[in-house]
């Protein structure tokens, strides 16, 4: 069970995975040592994989581990820490062939290693956690807006494992046009589950690993609670007992202008989610995707 006169636990007596209280840094001072902390834990985890330096004891891994998610919301805010981010995953991947992929990492990590064995799985379940950060904070509209060069090339081996590879030639820079239902109808008698949710409606359209694309709709749709979803999965698996593949794979960017840069380091799939009662009729969506940046 958590601490919960540390961490402020708002159900405490309950049994849980975890509850963690995050302190985010309220002054420049504050700011700079975190990024520098930050900056501090990329290098030591790239290092450790690379085998450049002395590796890192399992209690230094996992406090490389928890402080780099205490501080994952800053990756975007420089370059050079989305650079660091993504190149000590890349080293990681090198060094163990990718999770679930490669001879390193089997097709299943508990989330608890059995009592008295020895923990062989200790680093990939964290690293579970360090891809879910950098996935969640920097694949977002801002992040991919600013940092499309930095982002594009950057696939995730352990996309072959899931969603899985898809082989075949990338049309780079043709334009697809699509048409999408963006209408959602008022339900009919009463309400049942997930009976006013948003609609996701398929292009048929696929965004390879580590592409670029940018999807461009009609002004009438803008800021009105649209959203491009890359992936058909978007369950977070990071309770599961038993880690089968990333916690998340799917990424979501609003439509808050007609044109919308989307990158995705494990691809998919493109979707449109249609808001509950939104009045759009049948719209012509354009897509172009590109291995380079905008």
């Amino acid at each position: 069970m958590c601490n919960n006169a540390t961490f402020g636990d708002p159900a405490p007596g309950f049994i849980k995975r975890c509850y963690f209280k995050t302190q985010v840094p309220t002054s420049p001072a504050d700011t700079a040592a975190a990024v520098e902390k930050l900056t501090k834990d990329l290098k030591a985890l790239d290092s450790h994989f690379a085998g450049t330096s002395a590796r890192l004891t399992p209690e230094q891994f996992a406090a490389a581990v928890s402080s780099l998610k205490a501080n994952a919301h800053l990756l975007p805010t420089q370059e050079a820490l989305i650079q660091g981010a993504l190149d000590m995953l890349e080293e990681y991947e090198r060094a163990t062939g990718g999770l679930y992929v490669g001879a390193v990492v089997p097709r299943s990590i508990p989330d608890v290693p059995a009592a008295g064995s020895t923990d062989v799985m200790r680093e990939a379940r964290q690293m579970l956690d360090v891809f879910d950060a950098v996935l969640r904070m920097v694949y977002t509209n801002e992040a991919v807006a600013k940092y499309s060069n930095k982002l594009a090339g950057r696939g995730w081996k352990t996309a072959d494992f899931f969603p899985g590879k898809v082989a075949g030639v990338i049309d780079a820079g043709k334009v697809f046009t699509v048409p999408v239902n963006a209408t959602v109808p008022s339900v009919w008698g009463r309400p049942v589950a997930f009976a006013t949710d948003d609609k996701v409606r398929p292009t048929g359209l696929y965004l390879p690993p580590g592409f670029v694309g940018k999807v461009t709709v009609p002004t009438s749709m803008v800021g009105k609670g649209y959203v491009i979803r890359v992936g058909a999965h978007n369950t977070d698996f990071t309770s599961k007992a038993e880690h089968r593949r990333l916690h998340r794979v799917n990424v979501e960017y609003a439509i808050v202008q007609p044109e919308t840069l989307i990158a995705s380091p494990v691809g998919g799939g493109i979707y449109i989610q249609v808001p509950y009662l939104a009045e759009q009729g049948m719209v012509i969506v354009h897509w172009v995707r590109h291995g380079r940046t905008w």
